[in-house]
């Protein structure tokens, strides 16, 4: 939590502050530096700040840190370095409430204006922003960067593992046994809540035990399907029937395609009762957006006859570190090590 309205210094760089955008200018220049930085050859028509909904909104505040230079004069001129630190805490589905709760701070929007580039600034940030870390008692730090040589001279190694496994729009169409529906008003965050418990439910089906995932709040659910050009799909077995509403049926699968500007064409999130009726469905959504192929993201920790299953439906199979990370408590490593070992970011959680 960072002090509403409070400046922090820092002696690594004499010249900079650190400040919590709290007015519609910093906001602003904020926004530029990322657009400019995160997506110059993506142009929307629709904010950044809505692609981050939790942590860039304007009662977001608290998880976004500005760099600018000191003095009024210079500060007018915007932000030069920006990231946003939001905590996060992994726990196993088993629900042993005798396991610990491993803290994590995600860190993501990483940003340095390109005149001020290789003056140390990104490096003062990082710091800055572990110091905080470890204020909110944070076990590690963990960021999603192409930028391996830079992260690990700051102390980051890489962590977790995921599999990207590209399927076949073909070989899934031809075993389609699924009806798939998009539910009404899930952009305006007016999903009931019953339905998203059921989807958790659904996340945490088909995987060795324990499996770790990132506490999220249903009203936190709400606010993330938001994002610009992301689809959410829900649907059932093509062999369930029902006189009730369609979203009082039983569920058996859900899934989330892109997320704004990143992971168009990538099922980042999923779950499902049977794999036959996931990969129906996601053959059914490819043909009608004239995919050829549509790549999902798998946890390791998939039971083996899943994994056996979407390797018939895939065309080839890679294996990725999960994050980077920093761990801030040498007595919590195996912790940590063990969270992220054993279970999954997903993509709604990845900042």
């Amino acid at each position: 939590m960072f002090p509403q309205g409070k400046t922090v210094f820092t002696s690594i760089i004499a010249d900079c502050e650190f400040l919590e955008p709290s007015t519609a200018k910093l906001q602003s220049a904020r926004d530029r530096l990322l657009v400019e930085c995160l997506r110059p050859d993506h142009p929307t028509d629709y904010p950044i700040a809505s692609e981050y909904p939790l942590v860039l909104a304007q009662n977001g505040t608290k998880h976004s840190l500005c760099m600018t230079q000191k003095g009024d004069q210079c500060a007018a001129r915007g932000v030069i370095a920006h990231a946003n630190i939001w905590l996060r805490t992994m726990l196993p589905d088993s629900g042993d409430a005798s396991f610990p709760r491993v803290k994590l701070a995600f860190v993501g929007n990483v940003a340095t204006e390109k005149r001020e580039q290789g003056k140390g600034r990104m490096k003062a940030l990082l710091a800055e922003i572990e110091l905080r870390a470890l204020a909110q008692r944070a076990d590690a730090i963990v960021l999603w960067s192409d930028l391996a040589d830079f992260y690990q001279k700051m102390g980051f190694t890489p962590a977790g593992n995921e599999l990207r496994v590209t399927l076949s729009t073909k070989k899934l169409c031809a075993g389609n046994q699924s009806t798939v529906w998009m539910p009404e008003g899930y952009q305006t965050g007016k999903l009931p809540q019953d339905l998203i418990r059921r989807i958790f439910e659904l996340r945490s089906t088909g995987f060795k035990q324990p499996f770790f995932q990132v506490e999220r709040s249903v009203h936190e659910f709400s606010e993330l399907l938001k994002i610009p050009d992301l689809a959410f799909f829900v649907g059932h077995g093509a062999g369930t029937t029902s006189a009730t509403q369609t979203d009082q049926r039983p569920i058996e699968f859900f899934f989330l395609v892109g997320k704004g500007a990143d992971m168009q064409g990538v099922i980042h999130e999923w779950g499902c009762t049977d794999m036959r009726f996931l990969m129906g469905a996601a053959g059914f959504v490819a043909k009608k957006a004239n995919l050829e192929e549509i790549m999902i993201l798998v946890p390791p920790a998939i039971e083996e006859s899943r994994l056996a299953y979407l390797m018939q439906a895939s065309t080839r199979i890679e294996q990725h570190a999960m994050a980077w990370v920093k761990v801030l408590k040498p007595e919590t490593r195996h912790l940590v090590d063990r969270a992220l070992r054993d279970g999954f970011i997903w993509g709604l959680d990845s900042i």
